[in-house]
């Protein structure tokens, strides 16, 4: 996934493709420009603090790929809100093809208007996993545009109870804005993970973890990496395995 600069939506391809992942237990339509990754089929492994009963909401939830499989491996009642009209079509198809119905409920609109999506302080989780790169760029699901970071954790912090968690999935070398953001919203992170992609590599992608109004001391996880010179690595695909058999 790599930093798109400059591009206007006219150069993205926007066909769409459907999927079987999971040894074929889940379907996803997806489109080009955003698919799934590796990366974030990990960010899934490392999530903190659901349970059953959570109620659970993904900000920004593209396609559904967090929202269906978390719903699906704890049998949770997810809130999947999303703006862009492609990936909210396919958000629905989704979440229907996979018999989630009942477990998903997919909400059309803008977090930066979150007060008008959903009641505050209502879910026990938050899952973030916002675009990476800055803009502008017509790929709004990899690059910020007009909703930056720091209006998904402001979104985070209106939407969790206090003592909620806040799973992001993001990039390293934009840690430190991510502690400030979080700070001035009383959300504190205590769980870091480092993903690498192969061994000599620096990381590429971070896990961070935070709870709404909970200090504490901050643990990081052993390393993680993805790759070998020729394939995943046994963390790899002891993880995929590991999913897999959840759902």
């Amino acid at each position: 996934m790599g930093e798109d600069k400059g591009k206007s939506p006219s150069t993205y391809d926007h066909s769409v493709k459907e999927i079987r992942f999971f040894d074929r237990k889940l379907v996803f339509k997806q489109p080009k420009f955003h698919r799934i990754s590796v990366d974030l089929v990990i960010f899934i492994s490392k999530l903190k603090g659901i349970k059953r009963k959570s109620k659970v909401i993904d900000l920004g939830a593209g396609f559904g790929f967090l929202s269906i499989t978390v719903a699906k491996i704890y049998g949770c009642r997810v809130y999947a809100i999303e703006r862009d009209p492609l990936l909210y079509n396919l958000l629905e198809y989704n979440i229907t093809v996979n018999g989630l119905t009942e477990k998903i409920v997919p909400i059309k609109g803008d977090i930066r208007a979150i007060e008008s999506l959903i009641e505050k302080a209502y879910f026990d989780i938050c899952l973030i996993n916002p675009p990476f790169y800055k803009g502008p760029s017509g790929n709004i699901a990899r690059t910020e545009d007009d909703t930056k970071l720091h209006h998904f954790i402001k979104a985070s912090s209106y939407a969790v109870r206090d003592g909620g968690y806040v799973n992001i999935f993001f990039i390293p070398n934009r840690l430190y804005e991510l502690f400030i953001e979080l700070n001035r919203n009383n959300i504190h992170p205590f769980y870091l993970s480092l993903l690498y992609p192969k061994i000599g590599k620096r990381p590429k992608r971070v896990i961070v973890v935070s709870r709404k109004n909970v200090k504490g001391l901050l643990e990081f996880d052993e390393p993680f990496f993805i790759n070998t010179d020729k394939s995943y690595t046994y963390q790899t695909i002891e993880t995929l395995k590991g999913l897999s058999s959840r759902l």
